[in-house]
Formats: C-alpha cells, structure tokens, sequence
C-alpha cells in the first residue's frame, strides 16, 4: 500500500493548504490507486447488493473533499480522512436506500431485520468506538475501511504486528458486541 513517498505526500497536502488548487487533483492522482484499495475494502462491507463500484466511491469522495480545506498532514491522516469520507457517502446511501424502502414496504421494521447489514448502525459503532478509544478507532479505520495489511497498520501506527494484531482482535470483538446490542 505504501507507493509514494512520505515527502511527496506531505509537499502535495502543504501547497493545497497554502491554496494552492492543483495540489489537491495532484494529491488525488498520486494517491489513486490507494484509495481505490479503500474504497474497495469499504464496499466489501457493504449489502451484496450494493451497486456502487470503488471507482465511484473514489470520485463521490473527490467531490466531496475538492472543496473542504484538508487537514491532513500525510499519507496515513489523508487515507483515514477519505476513509472517513467514504463512509460518511456510504452512510448517506443506506440513509436514502432506507428511506425509499420505507416508503414502498408497510413494515419497515420487518423489511430492515431482514438486511444483511445495517451501516447506519456501523456508523453508530464507530462513533462510539472513536469516543471511547481515538487509537483503537484509527486502527478500525485503517484495517477495515481503508483495507491496509496488519504490517501496513504496524508501520503507519509505529507499532509491532503482534500488537496489531492483538487490537485488531480486540476492536473486532468489541465492534460485534456493539452491533449485536450486548455491549
């Protein structure tokens, strides 16, 4: 996952926050194939009948993101801000898939306990998980939405792969409960 220098990274995102407005289609370009990684990690969690496509998912965050001054600060804090990004247009789908449902099906209620996945509740979870714990949440992000490898997620977050691992697993365990009810 790591394709471009920490330097070229951090240069693009310093002249787009100096105003500078190709840095950022520059930063995108450089980052491509990165996001499209996450962005496919991301549909991976979505319903099995999710239409959207990594690449879509990648443009729908460029506009999102084209104008919105970006605070990060290199390649791991960028990944994690479109990351979010993405999960934010994601959420926003299921929020209108719902509401179309809603309106065509007399009973809601018994229409969402038959989905596969709920992301709203996903986002709910991971609100909370940031609350509680900013490093396990990070962590999250980056397995899961941005699909990063637990080496990747070692070196970005300075840390043994062991030690990933073992919060990998707690994150995991602790992401079911929440999203079972029993936490």
């Amino acid at each position: 996952m790591v394709t471009t220098t920490a330097g070229q990274v951090a240069q693009l995102l310093a002249r787009q926050r100096d105003g500078d407005a190709s840095a950022r289609d520059e930063l995108f370009a450089l980052l491509y194939d990165d996001l499209r990684r996450v962005a496919a990690s991301a549909l991976r969690s979505e319903r099995r009948d999710h239409t959207a496509v990594p690449t879509a998912l990648v443009h729908e965050v460029y506009l999102r993101l084209v104008d919105v001054p970006l605070t990060a600060r290199d390649r791991r804090s960028f990944l994690a801000l479109a990351g979010l990004a993405m999960r934010r247009a994601l959420v926003d789908s299921a929020r209108r898939r719902r509401l179309r449902r809603d309106a065509r099906t007399s009973d809601p209620a018994g229409q969402a306990a038959a989905d596969d996945f709920d992301p709203l509740r996903l986002e709910v979870a991971l609100d909370k998980l940031e609350r509680l714990d900013p490093e396990l949440s990070e962590l999250v992000h980056l397995r899961f939405l941005a699909g990063a490898s637990v080496e990747e997620v070692a070196e970005l977050l300075g840390v043994s792969a062991p030690t990933v691992k073992r919060r990998w697993r707690v994150a995991r365990a602790w992401l079911k409960l929440e999203l079972e009810g029993n936490a």
